[in-house]
């Protein structure tokens, strides 16, 4: 159902990444875009696209695309 409901443009929130959409946006973020872009060609919410590549250990970026320092 919820397949259908994406390919109907509808926004799924709530929902996790599946592994394939964690692939896919850890490529799309690597290729150098935002979070938010990458959450816009997947159809996900902003939120929802960092924690799960949070969770997959991808380093995120500071708001100004340079690579964060170690703490």
């Amino acid at each position: 159902m919820q397949r259908k409901l994406r390919a109907m443009g509808v926004r799924m929130y709530g929902s996790s990444l599946s592994a394939e959409e964690i692939v896919e946006a850890a490529r799309l973020y690597a290729s150098g875009l935002t979070v938010a872009k990458v959450a816009s060609k997947l159809g996900r919410g902003d939120n929802a696209v960092r924690n799960a590549l949070i969770r997959a250990g991808v380093q995120l970026r500071t708001t100004h695309g340079r690579a964060r320092e170690s703490p």
